[in-house]
């Protein structure tokens, strides 16, 4: 009797552990955009390019896990955090995680979304889809926005500032 409750809960667990890699590589194949994770050496950088003031707006677009919003809340909890994701059991698991925090998450594609009032964007995302927030977001940007980009430089734009994170860079981009 117990074998046979604990086969049923072990298939099940196993099922739902399929449905879910399955969605995860669907997803990247939809959206060209793997699911990878970030160093804490990396998002301290990132933090210190961000210079978050209490008040501003920053993004994570595609934020995954939003490790860098999870961690920039805690270092300034007078800012607004919104996290960009279109991963619906991943945004469910992160609003559960920012319950508390100044974090929103929302389920949207990041081309659709205005992003005009934001202070601080932050992504790790493909160079192709760094070029396509350049080409159709950055002349709706305010002047004194930062862009931070992980490993993927906007070919347009020349970076104020990078670092060089051993094999990895970090971008800031500024507007003037």
């Amino acid at each position: 009797m117990m074998i046979d409750f604990l086969l049923i809960a072990l298939l099940v667990v196993l099922l739902m552990g399929t449905v879910f890699w399955t969605y995860l590589l669907v997803f990247m194949f939809r959206y060209k955009v793997p699911l990878i994770s970030t160093s804490k050496t990396v998002i301290n950088q990132a933090l210190e390019f961000a210079e978050i003031k209490p008040g501003q707006t920053v993004f994570e677009l595609g934020c995954g896990w939003a490790p860098f919003l999870f961690t920039a809340a805690k270092a300034e909890p007078n800012a607004k955090y919104i996290g960009v994701e279109v991963l619906k059991p991943i945004l469910w698991i992160n609003r559960f995680k920012a319950k508390n925090q100044p974090i929103e998450f929302i389920n949207q594609d990041f081309f659709t979304l205005d992003l005009s009032q934001a202070d601080v964007i932050y992504c790790y995302l493909w160079d192709t889809i760094m070029a396509d927030i350049y080409t159709k977001k950055w002349s709706t940007l305010k002047p004194g926005f930062r862009l931070i980009s992980y490993d993927f430089p906007i070919k347009k734009l020349t970076p104020k500032k990078t670092v060089k994170l051993g094999k990895s860079t970090l971008y800031l981009y500024v507007k003037k």
